[in-house]
């Protein structure tokens, strides 16, 4: 898969003409969390708190774990998940409105996991450090059972799962988050992003303005007509690409915020 991923990418690159906002090898590194976590696959921005909330993939050790980094002064605090199981953590959504952080235990490179599992945790329940007390929900995507998922956002009270796929026409499953959560709940298809960019990595929703960003290996685009789903497409910023890049967040100054797999953190000037 990263050799394809390579030679797509460099495809791309031969032939764009990239324009802002870019990450080159002189942008400024802001922090990096790879002494806490390991492989960062997702981000989110806690307006709340004014801190990013950052997670990594599975692999060797311990990774059922969370970070917090303060936007002041990039400082970084570990707060581990017990009882959790990092089976393939790529994704990490935001419920502004109500102070809850959700973890998706959601990839499936191989397309072999019928069940997914979330994770629900209140910011108020850290004691020491560590949460104890969390939710778990599990999911099955409906009618479409198999694919992955690096993505997922959360608006208009609904958890929405954007797939990573080669094609350009991601769906898009969602839950409804008001209902009561028990048993495998089915994951309903919402839509098809029309035009959508290729390996869709993350995707955030703007606090300020309610937009809609994906990001993915070939940059950021935004997502268009989304409360319309027959009509929803994508439209590309362009992102000078450098590394992995895994997550996108946005910060209260309406600036982009991208972190690699390596634990990078920079800014996306605009």
């Amino acid at each position: 898969m990263k050799k394809l991923i390579i030679i797509i990418t460099t495809i791309f690159l031969s032939n764009a003409t990239f324009a802002s906002p870019q990450i080159s090898k002189n942008s400024k590194v802001l922090f990096n969390i790879s002494k806490d976590i390991k492989e960062v696959s997702g981000t989110v921005y806690d307006s709340k708190r004014n801190v990013i909330w950052s997670i990594g993939d599975s692999g060797d050790g311990d990774r059922s774990k969370i970070a917090i980094t303060k936007m002041d002064t990039w400082e970084t605090k570990v707060i581990k998940i017990k009882g959790a199981k990092n089976i393939d953590w790529e994704a990490i959504a935001i419920d502004r409105e109500n102070d809850l952080i959700y973890i998706l235990d959601v990839g499936d490179n191989k397309a072999v996991r019928d069940i997914k599992q979330i994770y629900k945790i209140n910011p108020k329940d850290i004691v020491d450090n560590e949460i104890t007390k969390f939710k778990i929900i599990q999911v099955r995507y409906t009618p479409e059972k198999l694919f992955d998922v690096e993505a997922a956002f959360i608006k208009n009270n609904h958890l929405y799962f954007v797939e990573k796929t080669i094609q350009t026409s991601a769906r898009i499953y969602s839950i409804d988050l008001s209902l009561n959560l028990k048993g495998i709940i089915p994951a309903l298809w919402y839509g098809t992003i029309g035009h959508s960019p290729i390996f869709i990595t993350d995707a955030e929703v703007n606090s300020i303005t309610g937009e809609i960003y994906l990001l993915s290996y070939l940059g950021i685009s935004k997502l268009k007509h989304f409360d319309n789903s027959a009509e929803m497409t994508s439209t590309p910023l362009r992102i000078g690409y450098w590394g992995q890049i895994e997550s996108l967040c946005i910060d209260s100054k309406d600036q982009f915020i991208i972190a690699r797999e390596d634990g990078d953190f920079f800014y996306g000037k605009k």
